[in-house]
């Protein structure tokens, strides 16, 4: 062998094995490989992925462990809560039981699903809680400082939204507005919050973040967690969630939080009637009126600042109607339709599958918006939520 072709094939094993040591293994669940253990109560609660069993703390500063067993280390943490939190503490350790990182009242965004990425050469971490009452469904273990595939890693809610979606139920995000999330959240990449107004309950609420993961939204919406009941009419309704001037003031406040310039929300006509689709629509075209008043709900306004939402869009609405194309094939979505991934992410809302069905067109076409109020003049093309905006 000749000299040269010797030198070739070193440098090949050499780089070959330079580019062995800084490749990065791909994230696996390890939780199994793991000691996972609770300071009081029964631990195997936590070890099930039902969200209709979970582990409770008794008193503030409860604890839960989190040790490696069969691996060397753990790389992330995440945690399935039953219900929103009130806060948590977190301090990591390395092998040796020095403390690698503690933080109080962890810096990580307060959410039902919470992942939280460990200190390198993390071999313990401990949860401690922040008050009683706090209900954990499920934790599991990233050996990497990522989840592994099939965890969601949310964001907290935008600070600055370009599109904000008001959808009454978790599932009239899909089956009313259709492609908005994924069109607009994805494929142009505009900063987009979700606002839910009712209560569905836990099961739902877990059904709404895993439909708009699918659907490619990675920033955690907000619920309202307002009474979920059948009303006859829509005084009954206001009365039950606390009267029109709360109702308006909760939607000036995410408005003025999130200060979007765009508004996305239900039919007047409540779609099919519905009468908390009727109050959502009616509360929402208030709020962007009031949004940018001062003297409307004052505490919202010193915290936030006034803001002017530049176009309210109403679905179904028959004035200045806009129909969007929710139907082509984008690259940006893979080769999908916004429709496609709005039928995806409808699918995960598994409860209402035998009684809602996401269809293109029809009665309550959810592609079909009319422009309801706009800043910036009248549409042209009448085919994008943000003409005369970009």
């Amino acid at each position: 062998m000749g000299r040269a072709v010797k030198l070739l094939m070193m440098i090949m094993v050499l780089s070959f094995a330079a580019g062995a040591v800084g490749a990065k293994s791909e994230p696996k669940n390890v939780y199994k490989q793991c000691d996972i253990t609770v300071s009081q109560g029964n631990v195997n609660l936590l070890l099930t992925p039902s969200d209709y069993e979970y582990w409770t703390s008794i008193s503030a500063g409860d604890i839960v462990t989190i040790a490696a067993r069969d691996v060397g280390t753990i790389g992330g943490i995440f945690i399935r809560w039953y219900e929103e939190p009130a806060g948590y503490s977190l301090t990591v350790y390395d092998r040796g039981g020095d403390v690698l990182t503690r933080e109080t009242d962890a810096d990580y965004y307060i959410g039902l699903e919470n992942f939280l990425p460990l200190a390198e050469g993390a071999f313990r971490a401990e949860l401690s809680m922040a008050r009683e009452g706090q209900k954990i469904s499920s934790i599991r273990v990233s050996s990497e400082r990522v989840p592994f595939e099939g965890l969601p890693d949310w964001n907290a809610p935008p600070e600055k939204a370009d599109l904000l979606v008001i959808s009454t139920h978790q599932d009239d995000e899909f089956l009313y507005f259709g492609g908005t999330i994924p069109y607009y959240a994805v494929a142009r990449g505009k900063s987009t919050a979700v606002v839910y107004m009712t209560d569905c309950g836990r099961q739902r609420r877990g059904e709404a973040l895993k439909g708009l993961w699918a659907s490619g939204l990675r920033e955690y919406p907000v619920f309202f967690r307002l009474r979920d009941q059948s009303m006859d009419t829509a005084q009954e309704g206001l009365r039950l969630w606390g009267g029109e001037e709360r109702i308006i003031a909760l939607l000036v406040e995410q408005i003025r939080r999130f200060r979007p310039e765009v508004v996305v929300t239900h039919d007047f006509k409540g779609e099919y009637g519905h009468t908390q689709h009727i109050i959502t629509a009616f509360s929402t075209d208030t709020a962007v009126k009031r949004a940018n008043d001062p003297d409307f709900d004052p505490e919202s306004a010193a915290k936030y600042g006034t803001w002017q939402v530049k176009k309210l869009y109403i679905h179904l609405l028959p004035v200045n109607e806009i129909i969007m194309d929710w139907k082509t094939p984008l690259e940006e979505l893979g080769g999908r339709s916004p429709s496609q991934l709005g039928a995806i992410g409808f699918a995960k809302h598994e409860s209402q599958l035998s009684h809602y069905t996401y269809v293109d067109g029809g009665a309550y076409d959810n592609a079909k918006f009319g422009l309801r109020y706009s800043a910036v003049g009248n549409d042209f093309y009448k085919c994008d939520f943000f003409e005369n905006i970009d």
